[in-house]
């Protein structure tokens, strides 16, 4: 039965082969080809605004110039953060709990979460082709 099986795919895929067609359809081509080109160029695009623009606004002293300032913007970006709105009062040290509550914690793993899911997309494709 299996010799049978393989026969007749290893006829269809000639038959196909033949009229320049595959077995991949609008769907497949649509989730490993389009689908990966597009999380790649997104996780291109936010890894690039890492050398490009400034990752992230952070308040910083009066009297840091430069290079501090730099360092500062770095430190905020790599470290938990978390928003205030331009006419809110900076949370003394002691204000711990409401830091904690509005922690955003996307920022550094958004670009590596979109190209392994562009990974997880190509990874059947490649798994398909190999058999």
């Amino acid at each position: 039965m299996a010799d049978v099986v393989h026969r007749i795919s290893e006829l269809t895929h000639t038959r196909l082969s033949w009229f320049g067609c595959s077995d991949d359809d609008a769907c497949n081509r649509l989730n490993h080809r389009h689908t990966v080109l597009m999380l790649l160029i997104f996780s291109a695009i936010l890894t690039s605004r890492l050398f490009i623009s400034d990752l992230i606004i952070c308040w910083t002293p009066g009297e840091f110039t430069g290079n501090f300032v730099s360092y500062t913007r770095h430190y905020c970006y790599v470290t938990n953060t978390y928003y205030i709105s331009m006419n809110e009062t900076i949370p003394t040290l002691n204000n711990s709990h409401m830091r904690r509550k509005r922690s955003i914690y996307y920022y550094q793993w958004l670009p590596i979460l979109l190209a392994f899911q562009s990974l997880l997309f190509l990874i059947p494709r490649l798994m398909w082709s190999s058999f």
